[in-house]
């Protein structure tokens, strides 16, 4: 497993990773790959010094967004802005 900062080539297997996660009974999201996308391009502009993802090999396993706590945003305040 590498982990490593999130980069543009991300976007796409992160966004269907928070998609997956979030688009749930519990977080009550309404994520769509065009939200998920144009919200990590977003995020990734504004490039927080903590987002990772993780890949197992040649596919993108897992994305990590800093909370609010630490300077950063969280999936569901995310989701708010692109719903």
């Amino acid at each position: 497993m590498v982990i490593r900062k999130m980069e543009r080539d991300d976007i796409a297997a992160c966004a269907d990773i928070l998609c997956t996660v979030y688009n749930n009974e519990m977080w009550q999201c309404r994520w769509t790959d065009r939200t998920a996308t144009e919200c990590l391009t977003d995020f990734l502009r504004e490039r927080s010094s903590w987002d990772m993802c993780w890949r197992m090999g040649a596919k993108t396993s897992g994305v990590y967004l800093p909370t609010k706590k630490y300077g950063g945003t969280t999936a569901k305040s995310l989701s708010r802005k692109c719903s």
